[in-house]
């Protein structure tokens, strides 16, 4: 919407910055909202199936989309309009008012190891991986998502024995234990 009035107010300088002023706070808002009504349907979910909630730690992303990175102009915008710290700022607040806990992983090389048993993943085409001792293939978000859902089970399993003898509670430390993920559905 905003490029056809942009297009079409190229020579009203005035009304292009009026109208693109209003219909970028109405896109915004709306963005918002939704973003309020799907953090709200997670905590929910969450809440009423007594899990806890794993967030990946996206601290550094603006710099992967800076200028002079090889990327265009438009995508560019398009990965830097992203509002990926909104919908977790929104679930971390709402999470706490409901007493769900929330749980921040790092998720480097976490499509590197196999869920299952832990030995190294081969390519297969494009997105898939495949485990050369389990002999599975599963896409490789499927897998990373696998992996920082049992790294923030171990998290929260040490941190809430609390610290033993000089025992690091950092997720680094947490490791990938062999097996017991738990495939959840989110159907509402």
């Amino acid at each position: 919407m905003r490029a056809r009035i942009a297009e079409r107010t190229r020579q009203d300088m005035r009304t292009n910055k009026l109208l693109q002023v209003k219909y970028g706070r109405r896109e915004r808002n709306r963005a918002i909202q939704r973003l309020h009504a799907i953090s709200s349907r997670i905590v929910a979910h969450a809440r009423r199936t007594k899990f806890g909630i794993v967030l990946e730690d996206l601290k550094g992303i603006r710099k992967l989309y800076r200028k002079r990175s090889g990327q265009g102009r438009s995508f560019r915008g398009r990965m830097n309009s992203w509002s990926f710290r909104e919908i977790q700022r929104q679930i971390e607040y709402k999470a706490t008012w409901s007493g769900v806990p929330v749980y921040d992983i790092k998720a480097n090389k976490t499509s590197r190891k196999c869920p299952n048993c832990g030995s190294s993943l081969v390519r297969v085409g494009e997105r898939n991986l495949k485990c050369v001792s389990c002999n599975q293939t599963e896409d490789r978000d499927v897998i990373a998502s696998r992996n920082i859902m049992m790294a923030a089970s171990v998290y929260a399993d040490r941190s809430s024995k609390g610290s033993g003898e000089g025992e690091s509670r950092r997720q680094e430390n947490a490791g990938n234990p062999q097996s017991g993920w738990k495939k959840v559905s989110f159907d509402d």
